[in-house]
């Protein structure tokens, strides 16, 4: 699947927020999409791999906070071995944000285009 670079840069900002960390902290997002989202999901993994391991409580919270479907990462997990957890984590993680995004993409463009009269 194919996203689109603001779209990947809205999730990075927001991945920062979520994670508690500098967006700084977040490599720098080469405009081509594929290798950008790439990038954000390696960094993504070293992030969950670290809660893994030193801070399982903020990573259920955050797992919480972000809203990725219990069911699917519970299937997935029993599906898989427990080394690719961060990797299957990441994954979740980045595409609800991504989604979210998406949507409220959609959404403020739909705001914009409409009469303002009708935006709130």
């Amino acid at each position: 699947m194919t996203h689109q670079f603001p779209d990947l840069q809205d999730t990075a900002i927001i991945l920062s927020r979520d994670f508690e960390t500098a967006p700084s902290a977040i490599p720098d997002l080469p405009e081509e999409s594929g290798k950008a989202y790439d990038l954000l999901l390696s960094w993504l993994i070293e992030e969950i791999d670290y809660l893994i391991h030193h801070n399982f409580e903020k990573l259920l919270l955050l797992l919480y906070r972000v809203d990725v479907d219990e069911a699917k990462l519970k299937a997935l997990l029993a599906q898989h071995s427990p080394s690719e957890a961060p990797k299957l984590l990441a994954c979740l993680i980045l595409d609800r944000q991504l989604e979210k995004s998406k949507t409220r993409r959609l959404y403020r463009s739909d705001a914009q285009a409409g009469d303002p009269e009708e935006r709130w």
